[in-house]
């Protein structure tokens, strides 16, 4: 990897999860915790569910993330906005050079899938990525 790519692979980066009465948030979650990129500002933006048990989550983050979660931010909507509007909450919180969505019943495949993506972005100068 050349300097110049190293040297972007140190910008913070913004994943978000939106979330709206998850049945099972723990797989999501998990597979961002196990990511290798070293600076991660996370994103949690729920659209007024039921039975989500926000403190549950932040402490299992806090207690199972691997060092690179510099930044944790939860929203919460007062009612149901929609995922538009519950996506653009959580995009306006986003302080990262490179925003990320991972759906609250969505997986990262493996732990590089984060920096995979950023040395995409470096390599290639592309404002949007999308996957298939």
């Amino acid at each position: 990897m050349l300097k110049k790519e190293r040297d972007k692979m140190e910008d913070l980066i913004s994943i978000i999860t939106l979330t709206y009465n998850s049945k099972n948030l723990k797989p999501t979650i998990d597979s961002i915790l196990k990511q290798n990129y070293p600076r991660i500002q996370y994103i949690i933006s729920d659209d007024h569910s039921k039975n989500l048990d926000l403190d549950y989550w932040i402490k299992y983050i806090k207690n199972n993330q691997n060092g690179n979660i510099e930044e944790l931010t939860i929203l919460t909507s007062e009612f149901n906005q929609g995922i538009i509007k519950n996506l653009n909450r959580a995009t306006k919180c986003a302080k990262g050079k490179y925003i990320y969505l991972c759906s609250h019943d969505d997986e990262l495949y493996d732990e590089k899938v984060l920096s995979d993506w950023t040395n995409e972005f470096v390599r290639t100068g592309a404002d949007v990525i999308s996957g298939k």
